[in-house]
Order: C-alpha cells, then sequence, then structure tokens
C-alpha cells in the first residue's frame, strides 16, 4: 500500500499518485538525475525501464533495459 490504494485511485493501476511523482516520494530528482545509464531517457516513464514488483536486478531493472 505504499504505491496503491487498493480502494479507490483515479490513477492508472490504483496508484496512489500518477509517475514519476509517486516515484519522487522516495526518490530525489538530483540523485536519479546523477544515475548514468539515466542519461538520455528524457520523459520516459521510470516503469519503462524498472520493475518494483519482480525485479531481481538489485536496481530493479527489466531484462530489457539492461541490455540498453
Amino acid at each position: 500500500t505504499s504505491c496503491h490504494d487498493p480502494h479507490h485511485s483515479d490513477n492508472n493501476a490504483l496508484l496512489k499518485k500518477a509517475l514519476p511523482a509517486l516515484c519522487l516520494d522516495c526518490h530525489d530528482q538530483k540523485d536519479l538525475a546523477a544515475v548514468k545509464g539515466h542519461a538520455g531517457t528524457g520523459d520516459k516513464s521510470c516503469m519503462d525501464c524498472h520493475d518494483p514488483h519482480v525485479g531481481t536486478d538489485v536496481n530493479l531493472l527489466k531484462p530489457s533495459a539492461k541490455s540498453k
């Protein structure tokens, strides 16, 4: 329930906030900007590369993001 409201949400997937605002509740924008892998990602969603539910990678990267 840190990210989802199982009873009501106006956001997709019952998220408490829209992305990336939800991610920024726990992660600082300046810290994310310093990550080399984030360079050139523009307006991509965090979920394009990360899977907070089942990622086994230390950074919760999806397999498709690891090859980039």
